[in-house]
């Protein structure tokens, strides 16, 4: 709670942002104890994989802040629920849903992140239960990475899962 570990050792939180592969813009949210450390390991994973490690607010400007709730598809829940389609987007949208997107075999609302807790009860609430809630950052626009860039953006994108101080990243690539 007080940013220490048992050691003594001072944690913070640091926000990185640059561009991937391809054009890509990337959020990172890294939790360090070594800031400087942590910006040349991030550095150097950009310079390998093609991208730009950039300065506070190159990308920022790209993502918005949403409260992030991950649902089991609509077949799934009407079906549990023994309502219809429509009923079922309408009782999301009264729970606090700003958004609604279909993916990944499920459904993502985005809410306001002040609202995600009450969000997230009210789901709750009609029978629903959350796979993920979470605040996040979510692209304004998304972009396609052109085919002849797609491997290597994904392995940037598993070397960044790879790091130990990598908390969260967030891009704006399909």
């Amino acid at each position: 709670g007080s940013g220490q570990d048992g050691e003594g050792v001072v944690m913070s939180e640091e926000v990185y942002e640059g561009f991937a592969q391809g054009g890509a813009a990337v959020m990172i949210q890294a939790v360090t104890d070594n800031k400087n450390r942590t910006f040349q390991d991030l550095k150097h994973l950009f310079n390998k994989f093609g991208g730009t490690l950039g300065g506070s607010g190159s990308v920022a400007w790209q993502f918005i802040k949403r409260g992030i709730l991950r649902l089991p598809s609509f077949e799934m829940m009407t079906a549990s629920v023994k309502i219809a389609r429509e009923d079922m987007e309408l009782r999301l949208i009264e729970a606090g849903a700003e958004d609604m997107m279909e993916e990944d075999g499920g459904l993502t609302l985005y809410t306001k992140p002040e609202e995600l807790k009450a969000a997230e009860e009210r789901v709750r609430a009609m029978g629903v239960a959350p796979e993920y809630a979470a605040i996040g950052w979510v692209a304004k626009e998304t972009m396609e990475i052109p085919e002849e860039k797609r491997a290597e953006f994904e392995a940037f994108e598993n070397a960044l899962d790879e790091m130990e101080d990598v908390n969260e990243y967030y891009t704006n690539a399909k």
